[in-house]
């Protein structure tokens, strides 16, 4: 048998993570919402090169900073590569990797992040998740891309980058699976969203995010990791318990860089803070992320900004008035919820919008117009009316009732003619019937002198 070529391993990888992605429900397609008004955005000066604030349920925009502007994510980079392992290996515990010194040997001199692996260490993919995720281990990066991509990083890599394609990435470009690089390497505020709503959509991923600490245990050592998520931490001055992750990521070229996942009252906010200068008078990189304490001021100020307002549940009934077919039931297509200003919320106005020609017979589920919620003039949300019921011609109560006085009418009008006929008819008989009586001769006055008078 012909041995399988680098390219051709290369192609079978991509078409492989191209399956599972189009496999996996519900990744949100991120768009642009309901713009926040210029000069309402967060009232403090950020040095940050980008600053992104998306609700996670609808994928919108809540408020944005040069999303589109080129940044270098660094170890944030790392959020891609567990969506590919996780792609590529789908029982994280059924899989055992051992670490081989050749790959440990492939990491960079200087500013490394090490999850403490060894050379011989056999750990399964979700502990060498943990590793990657919790101490952001750049050897832990190494040994999954070189598992999954079947003893070629660089295979791995070109999963990486057509992955982020596949989720809609246009401005990102990766070389590593780790993020420590130089120019080469580098992405978008917009683009790490996308890959962070994918990341956040599998809840096996999640859940690692989630964690402060994780205990290691390889059966010939054990240790433990600690998130570098400060937000996390109780004892932090950062802490925010409504935060469930996510990843952060420093270099002295890129900067530091933090995205935030949090939940509070019914919403789930994504906030990302990329590209704050991370390095003192002296050109050595900060003790302390500085992109974690802005990100914390940013969750709190979207969150007593915004608020999310259940617009119609799905199936809900509507009454509407339709031309020649009186009045009728729709229900909504569907339910909506919106995250809006709380400003946009309190002048929520709501209206039916009918379709135009719309006549009679129609049948069950016919769309007849649409449900549109305005706010400050501006449409937060619309959804299709369908109709409950079949209309027929002529229905409805309101067509019923002048047809029944016209009918009236028509029938009073025909009596009063048929009395007048007959009437007439009975004065024509009862002439026709009377016996003739000659006209008697007036009586004549005797004169006196008539003669003829006997």
């Amino acid at each position: 048998m012909r041995p399988v070529t680098a390219s051709v391993r290369r192609f079978i990888i991509c078409i492989a993570a191209a399956l599972c992605l189009a496999a996996l429900p519900g990744r949100p397609a991120l768009a642009a919402g309901i713009a926040v008004p210029a000069g309402e955005g967060p009232d403090w000066p950020t040095e940050a090169k980008s600053v992104l604030v998306l609700d996670l349920d609808s994928g919108e925009a809540l408020y944005a900073r040069d999303p589109e502007r080129r940044i270098y994510p660094a170890s944030t980079t790392k959020l891609l590569t567990a969506l590919c392992a996780a792609d590529a290996v789908p029982d994280l515990d059924g899989e055992t990797v051992t670490v081989r010194q050749q790959v440990l040997d492939l990491l960079p001199d200087d500013n490394n992040s090490l999850a403490g692996l060894e050379d011989g260490d056999a750990l399964t993919m979700r502990q060498l998740l943990y590793c990657l995720l919790l101490s952001s281990g750049n050897d832990a990066a190494l040994v999954i891309a070189d598992h999954v991509g079947g003893g070629s990083v660089e295979d791995f890599v070109h999963t990486m980058n057509a992955t982020a394609s596949s989720l809609g990435c246009t401005g990102s470009y990766f070389t590593n699976p780790h993020g420590l690089a130089g120019e080469e390497l580098y992405s978008t505020a917009w683009d790490m969203a996308r890959i962070a709503t994918a990341f956040l959509a599998r809840p096996e991923l999640a859940r690692i995010v989630a964690e402060r600490t994780y205990t290691v245990d390889t059966g010939r050592r054990q240790w433990t990791l600690h998130s570098s998520n400060r937000l996390l931490d109780p004892d932090s001055d950062l802490y925010d318990p409504s935060t469930v992750g996510v990843k952060t990521g420093v270099t002295s070229l890129a900067g530091a860089s933090f995205i935030s996942a949090a939940e509070r009252e019914g919403m789930r906010l994504l906030c990302l803070v990329m590209g704050v200068p991370a390095v003192d008078a002296n050109g050595y990189l900060l003790e302390v992320n500085p992109a974690l304490g802005e990100a914390r001021r940013l969750q709190d100020w979207a969150f007593s900004r915004y608020e999310r307002v259940t617009l119609c549940a799905a199936g809900e009934a509507v009454g509407l008035e339709l031309a020649d077919a009186g009045r009728a039931e729709a229900t909504v297509a569907e339910g909506l919820t919106a995250v809006l200003p709380k400003e946009m919320a309190e002048s929520l106005k709501e209206q039916t919008v009918l379709d135009g020609g719309l006549r009679p017979p129609l049948p069950a589920g016919a769309r007849v117009g649409r449900r549109v919620w305005t706010s400050q003039g501006r449409t937060v949300a619309e959804t299709a009316l369908v109709l409950t019921g079949a209309i027929g011609r002529a229905q409805g109560p309101d067509l019923l009732l002048p047809l029944a006085v016209l009918l009236a009418l028509l029938l009073a009008l025909a009596a009063m003619t048929l009395a007048l006929l007959l009437r007439a008819r009975r004065a024509r008989r009862r002439r026709r019937a009377a016996p003739f009586r000659p006209a008697r001769p007036a009586r004549r006055i005797r004169d006196e002198e008539d003669d003829d008078w006997p």
